[in-house]
C-alpha cells in the first residue's frame, strides 16, 4: 500500500503545482490524481529526468519521446526541463487529441477522463490503459499513489492511506459501497483484482455495483453482498470437488476454478457438456494435473493459465479482468480478429511452460511490427531488446531488421 509520509518536500511541492495547474484547466481532482498516481510511478515527480530503463521518455511527460518534447517546447519559447512545460504539453495533448485513445475497458475520452469524478484509484488505471500503455498494465500501485496523493492534497491527510475509506494494517474483510466507487478502484485499494471480487460477491457485471452493497475482500468475510449480487456468495466445494448449484454451467464452473470444460469432463466421465444436474458433486482438477487443451502447444503450469469463454465476453475484457492486454491475449492463442472468439473456447491467458526449443536466438522485422509487440510474442521487455541490439528510438525499427532475442 502507498505511504506518502517519506517523499520529499520537492515531491510534494512539484505534485501541489501539477494540482493547481490542472485545476485552473477544468480537470477534475480525482483526473488530476489519477494522473499523479502514474506520474509518480514514472518519474517521482521529477521533471528533469530520463526515464528509468532507458524507454526515452523525460519528465512528467513519459509517455512522449524526449525529442518531440524539446522540439515541441523550444517551437514554444520554453524550457523543456521545467514542470510549466510539461505541464503544458500535457494539456495541449489533451487539446488536440494526442496519445489518449478510449479502450474497451476504460471506454472514455481525454476529455471526458479530465472531467471524471470517479475513483482516483479507477482513473488512474483509465490513463494507464488509454494513456500511457506500458509494457506491463499490471501495476496496481499506480492507483495505490493516487489514492495516497488524493488523500495528501485533496482530503488534508498524511498519504499513508490511513484516514477516510481506506484502511491501514490488515486487510478488512468487508467494504461497503460508497458513492463514487468502482470496482476496479476498491481493488487497487484494498490489494486485490477485480476478478477476485467478482468470484468472491457473484458479481456478473464489473459496471453495477451499488451505494451501501457490502463487499467481501477475502474468503474470510462473512457478510455477503447485495445489491446486483445473486445467489450464494459462498462456493460450496470441499478440497478437490464441487457440487452444482442452481442456474450452473460447466463453463462457469470451469472458469470459476481455472480449468477447463475439457478437464471437469475428463475427470468426471461427463459427455454432454450441457447436462448437469444440481447436487451433482463434480472433481475439480489439483494444480498439476489440468488436463485441458487449447490452441497453443505449450502444456500449464497451473489451472488459472486458462479462461474460458462464457457469453458476452470480449478480447479486451478478459484482458482486463486477467491484468494483461489486448495484443498479449491474441499473441498466446494465435487470434487474428480481436472481436471473433466464442463462447466455450478455451484461452491461455498466462504464459505457459513451453517446448524444449525456447525462444529463438532471432527475429527478422516484418512490415507492422513494434518493438513492443516483439516483446510481447516473445515475453520480454521492449528495454531487455533495446539493449540486446543497441536501439536508442523504440520507434525506429525497420523490416528486415534482425533483432537479438537471447
Amino acid at each position: 500500500m502507498a505511504d506518502l509520509r517519506n517523499v520529499s518536500n520537492t515531491q510534494v511541492s512539484n505534485a501541489r503545482f501539477i494540482l493547481q495547474f490542472f485545476r485552473d484547466k477544468g480537470w477534475t481532482d480525482e483526473a488530476i490524481m489519477g494522473m499523479l498516481g502514474n506520474i509518480h510511478a514514472e518519474s517521482g515527480i521529477v521533471p528533469d529526468i530520463d526515464e528509468r530503463g532507458g524507454g526515452g521518455g523525460y519528465g512528467i511527460v513519459q509517455w512522449t519521446p524526449k525529442s518531440k518534447l524539446v522540439d515541441w517546447a523550444k517551437g514554444k519559447g520554453l524550457d523543456h526541463r521545467t514542470l510549466t512545460a510539461q505541464c503544458l504539453r500535457i494539456q495541449w495533448e489533451l487539446d488536440n487529441g494526442h496519445q489518449f485513445y478510449s479502450t474497451t475497458a476504460y471506454p472514455m475520452t481525454f476529455r471526458q477522463f479530465s472531467r471524471s469524478t470517479k475513483d482516483p484509484a479507477h482513473l488512474a488505471m483509465a490513463f494507464m490503459y488509454n494513456y500511457e500503455r506500458p509494457f506491463s498494465l499490471n501495476q496496481p500501485g499506480r492507483g495505490q499513489l493516487a489514492l495516497a496523493w488524493f488523500e495528501k492534497l485533496v482530503m488534508g491527510g498524511d498519504g499513508s492511506l490511513s484516514s477516510g475509506n481506506n484502511t491501514s494494517g490488515p486487510t478488512p474483510n468487508t467494504y461497503t459501497v460508497k458513492s463514487g466507487d468502482t470496482l476496479s478502484g476498491i481493488a487497487v485499494r484494498f490489494g486485490t483484482t477485480v476478478s477476485a471480487l467478482q468470484t468472491l460477491n457473484n458479481i456478473k457485471d464489473v459496471n453495477r455495483i451499488d451505494v451501501g452493497q457490502v463487499l467481501k475482500l477475502n474468503d474470510s468475510g462473512s457478510t455477503s453482498s447485495s445489491g446486483n449480487s445473486s445467489g450464494s456468495n459462498n462456493t460450496t466445494s470441499s478440497g478437490n470437488t464441487y457440487t452444482v448449484k442452481s442456474g450452473d454451467t460447466l463453463s462457469g464452473i470451469a472458469a470459476r476454478f481455472g480449468t477447463t470444460v475439457a478437464t471437469l469432463q475428463s475427470l468426471n466421465g461427463i459427455k454432454d457438456a450441457n447436462k448437469i444436474v444440481v447436487g451433482q458433486v463434480l472433481k475439480l482438477p489439483t494444480a498439476s494435473s489440468n488436463t485441458g487443451s487449447s490452441s497453443g502447444s505449450s502444456s500449464t503450469t497451473a489451472n488459472n493459465n486458462f479462461y474460458t469463454v462464457r457469453k458476452g465476453d470480449t478480447l479486451s475484457g478478459i484482458a482486463a479482468k486477467f491484468n494483461t492486454t489486448v495484443a498479449r491475449l491474441q499473441s498466446l492463442n494465435n487470434l487474428k480478429d480481436v472481436n471473433r472468439i466464442y463462447v466455450g473456447q478455451v484461452l491461455k491467458v498466462k504464459a505457459t511452460t513451453t517446448s524444449s526449443t525456447g525462444t529463438p536466438a532471432t527475429y527478422t522485422v516484418k512490415k507492422g511490427d513494434t518493438l513492443s509487440d516483439i516483446a510481447l510474442k516473445y515475453g520480454m521487455t521492449v528495454s531487455k531488446l533495446q539493449s540486446l541490439n543497441g536501439i536508442k528510438d523504440v520507434n525506429r525499427i525497420y523490416v528486415g531488421q534482425v533483432l537479438k532475442l537471447r
